[in-house]
């Protein structure tokens, strides 16, 4: 006689699991608002104790979203992508400092890109396009970068539009990638991939050059 039959036909395993999953996610659901909680509580205590005055109480309105997609990026496989700008951008209001660290609006969000030269695609026309926006990437993030040093006086790039270089970097990131591809000659669509990316770098690179002209 079958299990399912000396229990009436019903799974008595089920009810336990589902209990216990159950019992699982409440206390995940705890842990996490524990976390946005004192997270909360700290970054409030410490700007109370060292930001300048006035107490910018309103940023709290934009803090807690980035505390609680920070918590759900925790808990899923991906991270929430906005939590890195939301988190920067209350962080600096309530420490005084969007004037002056501004260009942290531009290295933070692109961090996350970054990490897309980990994923090796075997697609060779999907690996182009990830490697060019991870490329890109990397090219804001030194763009960021300089505005810092700038703002600093770390650095001194002169006034000959001294960003054009940074959009001849953005320039070569597509055109390299599309040529590779160009060279490989495997892929989906590899033929009209690699002369969009080759464009996108041409197109770019003019841009660049106009600036120069200047």
């Amino acid at each position: 006689m079958r299990e399912s039959e000396l229990d009436g036909g019903f799974d008595v395993a089920n009810p336990v699991a589902m209990r216990r999953s159950g019992t699982e996610r409440a206390g995940r659901a705890v842990r996490y608002v524990g976390l946005v909680a004192a997270c909360y509580v700290a970054i409030n205590m410490f700007m109370l104790a060292f930001a300048a005055e006035p107490f910018r109480w309103w940023a709290n309105f934009i803090m807690l979203p980035g505390l609680v997609l920070l918590a759900l990026a925790l808990g899923l496989t991906r991270a929430a992508r906005e939590t890195r700008f939301v988190l920067t951008t209350g962080l600096l209001l309530f420490a005084h400092m969007m004037g002056a660290l501004w260009p942290l609006m531009i290295v933070v969000p692109c961090l996350g890109p970054v990490g897309l030269f980990a994923l090796r695609p075997a697609d060779p026309s999907v690996r182009a396009f990830v490697d060019t926006v991870a490329g890109l990437a990397v090219v804001a993030i030194s763009l960021g970068v300089a505005f810092l040093l700038i703002r600093d006086d770390v650095i001194d790039l002169g006034v000959r539009h001294w960003w054009a270089w940074f959009m001849l970097a953005a320039a070569a990131v597509p055109a390299l990638n599309g040529l590779i591809l160009l060279a490989v000659r495997r892929g989906t669509y590899w033929f009209s991939m690699a002369v969009l990316l080759i464009a996108l770098g041409g197109y770019t690179a003019l841009a660049a050059l106009a600036q120069f002209a200047h």
